[in-house]
């Protein structure tokens, strides 16, 4: 397992939660981490994702559904009220316009002894979180200078593409997404947001940092030296654990 937010959600889960928990991934994606729980014996977890950049949607959820537990997303989740466990929602946050509703949605789903662990990026980034470009989350990408100066940056072998021979169309790909849906928000924002949807907030930061030195050890300590590690942490991003708010 090499994705850090990964190893923080796996520790948490060994940590507080049993193994017929039900948990639920929104915003599961391909279901890499639900088949990881999966593989951990948690039996009842489950994903759902609107897929939203399918064009055939219900054909690839059948796709999914044949590899891991899936549901497709539609208007709303999927799930009775006070229903669930433990939501986990890894790298979704930046991608949600719609903050408000979705915060909305995971409180209404999950047991009023429930808690729910979001991961995301946010706008401190220096370094955009997928594409690994500096500022591309907060960049103009309609302005040619500056898709210029990006083009000029992955000729020079920066960002997250795997494959060298295509890294232009991977960056066109990246211009295009980049314009349609990611709507980062910073720490502050993002606690004020949670906390007008209902939930109390605990800060995960600490756990985030130990999952880092589990992948990057030596970086780790080098940080921990300089002193520097909520620098780092506005770089990765935000861990929080919410709980719903007593009434």
């Amino acid at each position: 397992m090499s994705y850090t937010p990964d190893l923080l959600i796996l520790d948490w889960l060994r940590s507080n939660a049993d193994k017929h928990s039900r948990v639920l991934d929104v915003g599961c994606g391909d279901g890499r981490l639900v088949k990881m729980l999966c593989r951990e014996q948690y039996i009842n977890a489950i994903g759902t994702d609107m897929l939203l950049h399918e064009n055939d949607k219900q054909r690839v959820a059948a796709l999914f559904s044949q590899s891991f537990p899936f549901v497709l997303t539609e208007d709303k989740l999927p799930f009775e009220d006070d229903s669930i466990d433990i939501v986990i929602s890894n790298q979704v946050f930046e991608h949600v316009e719609e903050k408000n509703r979705f915060l909305s949605e995971i409180h209404r789903v999950m047991k009023s002894d429930g808690r729910a662990i979001l991961i995301f990026p946010t706008s401190e980034a220096l370094i955009e979180h997928h594409v690994k470009l500096p500022l591309f989350h907060l960049a103009n990408l309609r302005n040619g200078f500056v898709r210029l100066i990006y083009k000029s940056l992955v000729l020079l072998g920066f960002g997250a593409h795997h494959d060298f021979r295509h890294r232009m169309k991977w960056l066109t790909d990246a211009f295009y997404s980049y314009g349609q849906g990611h709507f980062y928000v910073t720490r502050g924002q993002a606690a004020g947001l949670m906390e007008n949807a209902g939930f109390d907030v605990q800060s995960l930061d600490l756990e985030y940092i130990d999952a880092l030195k589990q992948k990057y050890p030596k970086l780790i300590s080098l940080v921990s030296m300089c002193r520097v590690s909520r620098f780092l942490l506005f770089q990765v991003g935000v861990a929080v654990c919410l709980r719903k708010r007593a009434r």
